[in-house]
């Protein structure tokens, strides 16, 4: 978890990075799928961070939108 927030109820909102690797074309000294497609996720906890509901990813980069 890269961040954690608490909102004025007491709900806890964190967020994650994930790192997709393999998704974006090999480099021109053909190093496999770098640089990686990263994904943010957010998470939600109503018990002070025991259990956390999982939000789903909030952005995404394309790995078309990487350019070599």
């Amino acid at each position: 978890m890269e961040s954690a927030f608490r909102d004025d109820d007491g709900t806890v909102y964190g967020w994650f990075h994930n790192e997709v690797p393999y998704q974006c074309p090999p480099w021109p000294d053909n190093t496999p799928g770098y640089p990686i497609v990263v994904k943010i996720g957010a998470l939600r906890s109503k018990d002070n961070g025991a259990n956390w509901k999982d939000l789903g990813f909030v952005m995404e980069g394309s790995a078309a939108s990487i350019r070599l």
